[in-house]
């Protein structure tokens, strides 16, 4: 009976190390980050429902051998919690965070704010006139040359869209622009390594845009985070 319902519980548990990998493959084959509160959720439901069914491994082992309760403890419940948790969830929810709150984490925007909202190519986008929403930014661009929200739109917008070769092109641009002004540059690098990564699949460039951060920029939040982004990317001692 223990047996079954430790194999029960791995069975679980592995239906969920799936619906981590499909979850994570739905948002970002859709071209979106998952949302952190989506993420968040899920891994607490995966954990919830992995501590229920392991109450049961556990009910069942408490007329066994001392070594027997002791491995339906490690095998039922800390070893396939720790591996949904870390495999199936972790990575998700450190995406999500990376991908839409690491500006507000990490306080990044120290320019003054546009005055505008881009509603005008925020509409065109809705409307699916892409062209026209993008030309709407750069015109943006052209009022406040000295911001680079325009072209951070811009890119985002092309991000969604799939065309992820020109997004990285507009990132390139942002940091070629300002490539004198550290925070505006690490930011653009930052998102540039996001999409090598995420969109475009290749971790090598992945890697050559963090060590161009830290080596850059070692001290700043942003070069801090690319060192801690390296060593997941490479292995400890990568960074």
């Amino acid at each position: 009976m223990l047996l079954i319902r430790i194999l029960l519980l791995l069975c679980v548990d592995a239906l969920m190390l799936i619906g981590g990998h499909l979850l994570d493959r739905m948002f970002w084959g859709h071209r979106e980050a998952p949302p952190f509160l989506v993420a968040l959720l899920a891994s607490l439901l995966a954990l919830i429902i992995h501590l229920s069914v392991a109450a049961g491994v556990m009910a069942a082992s408490v007329d066994a051998a001392p070594l027997v309760r002791a491995f339906a403890f490690l095998g039922g419940v800390l070893l396939p919690g720790a591996v949904v948790a870390g495999v199936a969830y972790g990575p998700l929810v450190a995406k999500s965070m990376s991908h839409t709150a690491v500006d507000a984490v990490y306080d990044m925007h120290t320019a003054e704010p546009l005055k505008t909202d881009f509603s005008k190519a925020r509409a065109l986008a809705l409307q699916d006139d892409i062209e026209g929403a993008l030309k709407a930014y750069r015109g943006y661009l052209d009022e406040f040359p000295d911001d680079p929200q325009p072209l951070f739109e811009a890119a985002e917008l092309l991000r969604r869209e799939g065309r992820f070769s020109e997004a990285a092109d507009v990132l390139r641009e942002i940091m070629q622009g300002f490539k004198e002004d550290s925070v505006k540059w690490e930011r653009a690098a930052f998102r540039l390594a996001e999409l090598y990564e995420h969109n475009l699949d290749d971790k090598n460039v992945t890697g050559y845009i963090l060590e161009e951060i830290v080596r850059r920029a070692p001290d700043s939040r942003y070069g801090r985070s690319a060192r801690q982004w390296l060593v997941r990317l490479k292995g400890p001692g990568s960074a």
